[in-house]
């Protein structure tokens, strides 16, 4: 039986999921894109529960990446869990982002 990994969201994942689908819901008046965005992100992070090495590391940093559309979806791997660190637009500018 292979190795179960828990997924833990961190409070910033969390506020940026919300910024995100606030926006697509309410900005761009589209719930059903809000909902279908939900359900491709939590489908790209189900695979994690059992192969949490399956992104390639962010740049230089102890972070990995998950790819969704034109989404990066970065998580950090701690023993047995598996915690969401943070999503942005993959054309959002690298070098405006903070990583701890």
């Amino acid at each position: 039986m292979k190795k179960r990994y828990k997924i833990i969201y961190s409070r910033n994942f969390i506020k940026k999921i919300h910024q995100i689908t606030n926006y697509i819901t309410y900005h761009l008046q589209n719930p059903i894109a809000t909902y279908h965005f939900q359900i491709k992100m939590k489908q790209k992070i189900s695979v994690l529960n059992y192969f949490s090495q399956a992104g390639p590391k962010y740049k230089n940093t102890k972070y990995h990446y998950l790819l969704m559309k034109h989404w990066i979806i970065l998580y950090e791997i701690q023993n047995n869990e598996v915690e969401m660190i943070d999503i942005f637009s993959s054309k959002q500018n690298s070098k405006k982002i903070q990583l701890s």
